[in-house]
């Protein structure tokens, strides 16, 4: 007994051990394959970055799809330093791009850093301008802000304010908020999605997300690392310091 319990035994395990190694291999093919795929797609999306625009691109960061209903993402920096993403769906092949939004983007970053009087060294700032734009790139990037939003409509602007901070720090920072809100008022446009961010320790993912607003913003900062408390609002009414902490989230 002793010895066909052995034997059993034995062909068990090779047979557990063979397995193991199909899956292995099964899952090194999947990865070299699916490696290849990212490659292609990589390659894919900087050529119509090309061929839409010419030029030489820098890249950023290559991003997969996890499944069929996202989008393969690649972001580029040019040689004036703005950065874009191009987008590939998954599902459909379809591609498209952000440059010419991004490059208002950056224009209103600048502007609105100027207007807010914001300290760059103690904060940070991120906005993304809703509108339509016909422009080509080149014509683009000549033009103020002023002209861009003389000649288009302002449907939307996003904003987002982040700071170094404990709990409360919203509040112990009332009167600067209330003041910076006022003034994007002030803005013509319909909306305006009023974010604000406090993080303790390492920032890196809300930076990220700062850094590319077209890719990365939700206005979900609870799931970004280290976010100590936030605000997130479209059009809310702050006229008062109970106005504002009736909206600060955790």
């Amino acid at each position: 007994m002793g010895f066909i319990y052995g034997e059993t035994m034995r062909k068990t395990v090779s047979v557990l051990l063979i397995i193991f190694l199909l899956i292995g291999v099964c899952g090194c093919m999947n990865t070299n394959q699916n490696k290849d795929i990212d490659r292609e797609i990589r390659s894919e999306l900087m050529r119509y970055a090309v061929a839409q625009y010419g030029g030489e691109y820098e890249v950023v960061f290559y991003q997969t799809a996890v499944d069929a209903t996202q989008s393969y993402v690649l972001c580029l920096r040019d040689k004036d330093g703005y950065i874009f993403n191009v987008y590939e769906h998954a599902e459909t092949g379809n591609k498209i791009d952000d440059y010419k939004n991004c490059i208002v983007d950056k224009k209103m970053n600048e502007h609105l850093m100027k207007f807010l009087e914001i300290d760059e060294k103690d904060t940070s700032i991120a906005s993304m301008a809703v509108m339509n734009i016909s422009e080509d790139v080149d014509v683009l990037k000549n033009m103020t802000l002023e002209e861009c939003v003389d000649k288009h409509t302002l449907f939307s602007l996003i904003f987002a304010y982040h700071f170094e901070g404990e709990k409360g720090s919203i509040i112990s920072k009332a009167d600067v908020l209330l003041d910076i809100y006022n003034k994007l008022c002030t803005i013509n446009t319909d909306t305006i999605d009023f974010n604000v961010v406090v993080t303790s320790g390492d920032a890196s993912e809300v930076v990220n997300v700062l850094n590319n607003m077209r890719y990365g913003y939700s206005g979900c900062w609870y799931s970004r690392a280290n976010v100590m408390e936030y605000i997130s609002e479209a059009n809310p009414t702050l006229n008062t310091l109970d106005d504002l902490k009736a909206i600060v989230k955790e």
